[in-house]
């Protein structure tokens, strides 16, 4: 006997001899034994793959901007029509990386591709890069190279975020409770 965890009940698991299921109606998460695990848990948004990952957030009209810059530089705008829900977490995976934090050119295509992941490269709607901002559901994230800082201010915004904002590495300790309550503060 086997117990398989997480499984989608319209799968094959429920109809196979010896293995005992354990889908969402009766939480996985409870399962104490005694049987060897096969486990499949949701792992979409938290996997190396969660760029090819749709959740819910990802929705046509989930507007959302990043603004980057490098201090008191003219800096660009990073818009998403699909995932601006997510658009706080993305970027928190993108700082946690570590990678070109002080290069505005280079961080502003890092953060830009982890938007947009495997999805619609081809396609000419979905995400943009302006000098203007696009269309808004949410607060904007400002991210500024020189600082090394991550602000959220109302939008538009001015020349000035609000606040002293969280230092990149702050930021990325932010759980996701913290980061949601960040990035709504404006």
């Amino acid at each position: 006997m086997i117990a398989a965890l997480y499984i989608d009940p319209r799968g094959c698991y429920p109809s196979m001899p010896g293995v005992d299921t354990w889908d969402e109606s009766r939480d996985a998460d409870n399962y104490a034994g005694p049987w060897p695990v096969v486990a499949h848990p949701p792992c979409g948004p938290w996997s190396a793959l969660r760029h090819l990952s749709r959740k819910e957030s990802l929705v046509m009209g989930d507007r959302g901007n990043i603004y980057v810059r490098h201090g008191k530089e003219p800096g660009v705008y990073l818009y998403s029509h699909w995932g601006g829900h997510d658009m706080p977490s993305e970027l928190r995976e993108v700082l946690k990386r570590g990678d070109r934090l002080d290069d505005a050119q280079y961080l502003t295509r890092i953060i830009f591709c982890a938007l947009v992941g495997n999805r619609d490269w081809d396609k000419t709607d979905g995400y943009g890069i302006s000098a203007t901002p696009g269309d808004n559901e949410h607060a904007l994230l400002v991210v500024d190279t020189e600082a090394q800082r991550v602000f959220v201010t109302e939008f538009p915004h001015g020349s000035a975020p609000d606040g002293d904002g969280l230092s990149f590495a702050d930021y990325c300790k932010l759980s996701d409770a913290a980061l949601e309550r960040f990035s709504e503060n404006a």
